[in-house]
């Protein structure tokens, strides 16, 4: 095997591992979001709030692994210029916050294998 089919195959496991731990923790999520909502204590009547802590642990998630890669691999994430936060960071996490939050609402109206059905075909797309 040459190294780059070596490359290859490393980046496509790369590529596997990062989709498959992105649905469970997707999935994780989706499953504890409905038991929280409308189990604990008789339920949790806020979505709103509940996409800003998730949208919270997101950060530390992503920071934590930022520093983790930083102390063990020393590798420095680019700092983006003004124009490129505004045209597309901003965008992107506002749009996100806006399906995590109406994603949340849903799960209060319909059946959870229904929301997990609907997300996984129409992400997919």
């Amino acid at each position: 095997m040459s190294y780059e089919q070596f490359h290859k195959l490393k980046q496509a496991f790369n590529i596997s591992f990062a989709t498959l731990g992105w649905f469970s923790i997707s999935v994780s999520f989706t499953i504890y979001n409905k038991w929280f909502m409308q189990q604990w204590k008789g339920g949790f009547d806020y979505p709103i709030l509940m996409t800003c802590l998730h949208m919270c642990i997101k950060v530390l998630i992503t920071r934590t692994w930022a520093i983790y890669l930083y102390y063990t691999k020393f590798e420095r994430i680019q700092e983006l210029n003004w124009d490129t936060t505004l045209q597309l960071v901003y965008p992107i996490g506002i749009l996100t916050a806006i399906d995590v939050m109406l994603s949340n609402l849903s799960i209060l109206y319909i059946p959870l294998s229904l929301y997990v059905l609907g997300v996984t075909l129409l992400r997919g797309r």
